[in-house]
């Protein structure tokens, strides 16, 4: 009979891994059409008349967008529609990323295939004024030649640590027909790092065996309450967790953080799924 050997094994100093956490979400579908959800503002900046709104998507209205959406109509070149966001606190230590989907449809009959619309977004303090005078952090020309709304990624870390707004500027957009700008799924997600300094050599939490093929086992004088399991990117993995055992059958070969929650307490451990 092979002698099991029970042990707490630390992180080396000078390991990181990324925890993700969604911090803001907004999928507009909470909000009766034409209201914005609670927070966010628009401005009609040229006075037309066209503003942002919450539009509930209508059958074969085309532009791949699904449910409620928020979006604006351009009819010509000095169309100047700005839409912001309630206010977002970036903490500290932490890098950021915001990710949204963005379409445009021809919004007239005279409209051409593919129609295109124009927009930037801009990322001011809380308390700042949005004039139009400010550096854009993203800006582009959206076309409809895809039928599937554009995923973009926008890296927001340089604003960790502050409270920021959102600001989305439609403009310069076609000059002989109209277009409509739509635009879902806004998220900002936060990368946490989990360092060594976090794990302490008073956490009576026995991992084994590591590496491992199928199960971690969890030796703890307290009970244990949540293990969860992280890759190196931050993602959490689908595991299983039944009391002292943590199922890794599924997961790919290769390092992955495991976060073990005991008296209110959490400690993280570097595993290696062989």
């Amino acid at each position: 009979m092979k002698k099991t050997l029970f042990s707490i094994v630390l992180l080396s100093i000078g390991l990181q891994f990324n925890a993700q956490t969604t911090i803001f979400e907004e999928t507009f579908e909470t909000t009766a059409s034409p209201n914005l959800p609670t927070g966010w503002a628009m401005v009609d900046r040229d006075g037309e008349g066209s503003k942002w709104a919450v539009i509930d998507n209508a059958p074969n209205m085309g532009g791949g967008m699904t449910g409620r959406f928020v979006a604006t109509v351009s009819i010509n070149s000095s169309g100047d529609h700005l839409l912001s966001s309630p206010v977002i606190n970036l903490q500290g230590n932490s890098s950021y990323s915001l990710t949204y989907q963005i379409g445009v449809i021809g919004a007239t009959q005279d409209a051409p295939y593919p129609s295109e619309n124009h927009y930037a977004l801009y990322i001011l303090p809380a308390t700042g004024v949005f004039t139009g005078n400010e550096t854009p952090i993203f800006e582009e020309t959206v076309s409809s030649l895809l039928s599937n709304p554009n995923l973009r990624t926008v890296n927001l870390s340089n604003y960790a640590g502050q409270n920021i707004k959102m600001h989305f500027r439609q403009f310069n957009g076609p000059a002989s027909y109209g277009s409509m700008l739509m635009m879902d799924d806004v998220r900002i997600t936060q990368q946490q790092v989990l360092a060594t300094s976090e794990v302490n050599s008073n956490a009576k939490v026995g991992i084994y065996p590591n590496p491992t093929s199928d199960y971690v086992f969890l030796k703890s004088k307290s009970k244990i309450t949540k293990a969860e399991v992280f890759d190196i990117a931050g993602r959490k993995m689908n595991v299983g967790f039944n009391e002292n055992r943590v199922d890794v059958r599924n997961l790919k070969s290769g390092a992955y953080m495991l976060k073990v929650t005991s008296e209110n307490k959490t400690y993280s451990q570097k595993i290696i799924k062989k």
